[in-house]
């Protein structure tokens, strides 16, 4: 016994004097900084009943999704998300991360997800459903994708609270999920026709120009004198302290026993220079934009059956304050108007490879009439294996005016190779 406690204590000090002397690195795992790589491929077959009879504008690419993280060294990691569609490549996500800093803190700087509402954060292969939640599109203009820094700290309590503050470049959503549509109401010169004569490529709801501008499909109408060409457009260039956007978020998780529990967080986000008027009279006037929300999710997780049996319920609210340039005779006006919308969810897992789910949103749409937009659903998934799955989708739209009464299917599919992770999410 004196023997091998000798031996041990000798092996010890050695040991303890090589990582003294700098020979730490002989003892990590050689591969240690090798990124982790994962790809997913998205594809989506659509249909729908608009022109009063069912017809299919195809199936879609919808995104191969190429992810590479990894430690840069101790005190942060690394992380880079394209996305490859039938129109191209684009960046998505990429961004420096800091999870240790001092006083509970973590930082994130860079092009990300950014820390607002329940569903932002998901990429969209990653949600229980194949939509995006349509009060995204509506009040946002998609998924807020967005270039900045994130400061976010973990109160010193035993009740789990964070606070994150955010600082972006602008407040700019973006989306390659759009709703069903027959294009401009006049056909002798669409969108897609403008985007053609100016070089334009589409990617999803928005096309990217020949010197890297984006246009939505107002900005390409009002190019083609369907819209007033001094309707306010998205201030850029050089810019005020006061141009860039500024957000906050809080969340906290509540525990119910073992089995259940709550997470819930409140967001916002305001730009006072979002958009600036192309009037010479105005002198330059510029109108400001606040989004704001709050969710909360119920989550049923069995513990004897975690992996099979599941499910979560939950709402979120969107809203919207926004400035629009009116003008009444030879009269012009600012005026600020408050929108707000709902979208609910339930999502059960029956066993390892089948979930159901429904969903439901109620919204006012973001013009001036206000109107309000519903759409309905639901879906069911199989899980092949625990890297593809096949999901069918069925919704209906009541948007007055525009897409009254009208029924959708998609099918979709996923499968992904490699490790693949967008942070904290269940």
């Amino acid at each position: 016994m004196k023997i091998d406690f000798l031996l041990s204590a000798a092996v010890a000090i050695l040991a303890a004097g090589a990582l003294f002397h700098g020979d730490a690195a002989k003892l990590a795992p050689p591969a240690w900084q090798n990124p982790d790589i994962g790809f997913t491929l998205d594809g989506v077959a659509d249909m729908n009943d608009l022109e009063d009879s069912w017809k299919s504008p195809g199936v879609s690419l919808r995104g191969a999704e190429l992810v590479v993280s990894a430690n840069i060294d101790p005190y942060a990691s690394l992380l880079g998300n394209v996305l490859i569609s039938e129109h191209g490549a684009e960046l998505h996500e990429a961004y420096a991360e800091f999870p240790y800093l001092p006083l509970n803190l973590k930082g994130k700087i860079g092009l990300m997800h950014a820390n607002f509402g329940r569903w932002n954060r998901f990429h969209v292969h990653m949600m229980p459903f194949t939509s995006t939640p349509r009060i995204y599109l509506e009040y946002a203009g998609g998924l807020l994708a967005l270039t900045g820094a994130e400061l976010s700290w973990m109160l010193p309590v035993d009740h789990y609270i964070e606070l994150t503050l955010s600082a972006y470049d602008r407040i700019q959503g973006h989306t390659h999920d759009v709703d069903p549509s027959t294009g401009s109401s006049d056909p002798s010169m669409t969108a897609q026709e403008v985007a053609e004569q100016i070089g334009a490529e589409q990617h999803g709801s928005h096309w990217h120009g020949p010197d890297g501008e984006i246009y939505y499909e107002n900005d390409l109408l009002a190019l083609a004198g369907e819209l007033s060409s001094a309707d306010p457009v998205a201030v850029s260039g050089n810019r005020r302290p006061d141009g860039f956007a500024y957000g906050g978020r809080i969340t906290t998780t509540f525990e119910f026993g073992p089995q259940i529990s709550i997470d819930a967080g409140a967001s916002g986000i305001y730009q006072h220079r979002y958009k600036q008027t192309r009037r010479e009279e105005l002198d330059g006037r510029t109108y400001g934009k606040l989004l704001y929300g709050a969710d909360i999710t119920l989550f049923w997780h069995p513990l004897s059956a975690n992996k099979y049996r599941n499910l979560q319920i939950g709402v979120e609210m969107l809203g919207s304050y926004e400035g629009f340039e009116r003008s009444a005779g030879n009269r012009l006006y600012e005026d600020y108007y408050q929108r707000t919308g709902i979208f609910n969810w339930a999502a059960w897992r029956q066993t390892e490879r089948w979930q159901f789910g429904i969903f439901g949103e109620w919204f006012a749409a973001n013009d001036y009439t206000g109107g309000i937009k519903r759409r309905a659903g639901g879906f069911a998934t199989i899980d092949i294996t625990h890297y593809q799955y096949v999901r069918l989708e069925y919704s209906r739209y009541d948007y007055p005016g525009v897409l009254d009464g009208v029924n959708r299917i998609m099918l979709q599919y996923d499968a992904t190779i490699g490790y693949h992770t967008h942070g904290r999410q269940r």
